[in-house]
């Protein structure tokens, strides 16, 4: 690690997808996991599309949990009037947030990566991890 230790770089940071692990793995629990729900998996797939779409264009304000699900909710509602926020969390949490948990326990590193991330962290990087995951 000698060029991060050269540029005076104290922190690394990783997209999750495609970096720690192959990103195939995830596509395949994805599609798995949307066999159970899959009208609201679709129309949750259009809205991450949509959220994604906004963010490149200009900045988006910082939200926390609670008022993202809003934020989403109304773009999957779009037009309706009454959004109903305790059933799209209650639709979210069981198709969603409850399968990303499981998914993730079956998910295995590249080869080596564990051992990296501990070197890393032995000699002082801070590490950090970013994704867009729904969670």
């Amino acid at each position: 690690m000698g060029f991060l230790a050269s540029h005076k770089i104290k922190a690394i940071l990783f997209d999750i997808d495609g970096t720690l692990y192959p990103k195939s793995y995830m596509n395949k629990y994805l599609f798995l996991a949307s066999l159970s729900s899959p009208i609201f998996s679709l129309s949750y797939s259009k809205m991450r599309r949509e959220i994604r779409l906004l963010d490149g264009s200009e900045v988006q304000p910082v939200l926390d949990s609670s008022a993202f699900r809003e934020k989403e909710a109304k773009i999957i509602y779009k037009g309706k009037t009454n959004i109903d926020l305790v059933s799209y969390k209650k639709h979210y949490d069981k198709a969603i947030k409850q399968k990303w948990v499981r998914l993730f326990k079956g998910i295995k590193p590249y080869d080596g990566m564990n051992r990296t991330l501990e070197e890393a962290k032995a000699k002082g990087y801070l590490l950090g991890a970013l994704s867009d995951f729904p969670l």
